[in-house]
């Protein structure tokens, strides 16, 4: 675990250096655009097709999915109940539970399991995102942004936008393919492992240029610290209660606990800036968990096995 989370840091210590420095003008916003445009329309879909593909059928499991749907509900209403007695101010309130309930599976969850339990880490970390996370976020999330924030554009309606997300469909395909049975063809899968095996390192040095450790401010730690724990502390514990009660495997249950207990998910500051909630608050949120789970994890790590 902790050569993985050193590599981790290292790449995104590099993209938060390639920030700062700017060398030869270096735009660190449109790069990470594009790198980020590139994986969410290419190379992302490529990776999730070739891995649920691949797959042994027995890892793609119903379980897994009404988990974390169940996990993300619970720590949902827990962050409400908290913060709806600490906040007036709904814009934050709304991007507080975003923030505790949704966890960085892909970008930062997706490297870690795939080190730490090798072809069931990345099928556990594609069926968190993709089977349950995501059509959650572009479902009940945009609905409540719509009520804590508001948005003078004409809201689109959920299906489209669920239908518009590349790896959404590359989940489909390959879950297809995988279930009927159908052999990985050579020399398609050499071609799709060369055209998937850059995504880890461009996702992790991507959330390191768009870090943002200018935006932690000490005064707001103590009303940021509930959410922090809920999501790097209690979501796990409840993932692991649900796990268990559904009778999966150990190795299932700490991939599971370890997923919930990243940082929570970047791709949402998105649905805070298009619904006018405290992107700010939602940043600080992003990056707090971000350093804190590098010592986390491990702990949970330690504690499951």
């Amino acid at each position: 675990m902790i050569n993985i989370l050193l590599e981790c840091f290292l790449l995104i210590s590099l993209g938060y250096a390639l920030k700062k420095i700017a060398p030869l003008g270096f735009d660190a916003h449109t790069t990470r655009q594009s790198i980020i445009s590139l994986i969410y329309v290419l190379l992302l879909p490529v990776l999730v097709i070739k891995s649920l593909w691949t797959s042994p059928a027995e890892l793609i499991q119903w379980q897994i999915s009404f988990s974390v749907t169940i996990t993300v509900l619970i720590t949902a209403t827990l962050v409400w109940l908290i913060y709806r007695k600490l906040t007036t101010n709904t814009a934050t309130l709304g991007a507080i539970i975003l923030a505790g309930s949704l966890t960085n599976a892909t970008y930062q969850g997706l490297p870690i399991l795939t080190d730490q339990l090798g072809l069931l880490g990345t099928a556990i970390a594609i069926q968190y995102d993709f089977f349950a996370q995501t059509p959650l976020l572009l479902t009940l999330g945009i609905l409540l942004a719509k009520k804590f924030g508001h948005s003078t554009e004409i809201p689109e309606h959920w299906m489209k936008t669920l239908i518009k997300v590349p790896a959404l469909w590359a989940a489909l395909i390959g879950l297809i393919l995988n279930q009927q049975h159908i052999a990985p063809i050579e020399p398609l899968m050499t071609w799709l492992n060369h055209l998937s095996s850059p995504v880890v390192p461009l996702m992790l040095i991507s959330i390191g240029l768009g870090l943002r450790l200018e935006s932690l401010h000490p005064k707001d730690f103590p009303f940021l610290a509930p959410v922090v724990i809920i999501k790097l502390m209690i979501a796990p514990i409840i993932i692991i209660t649900i796990a268990q009660y559904l009778q999966l495997t150990e190795e299932i249950i700490i991939g599971l606990a370890l997923e919930a207990g990243m940082s929570s998910i970047i791709i949402a500051i998105v649905v805070c800036d298009r619904y006018h909630l405290d992107s700010n608050k939602y940043i600080e949120v992003v990056t707090l968990t971000l350093l804190l789970s590098l010592g986390s994890l491990p702990l949970w790590k330690w504690l499951l096995t």
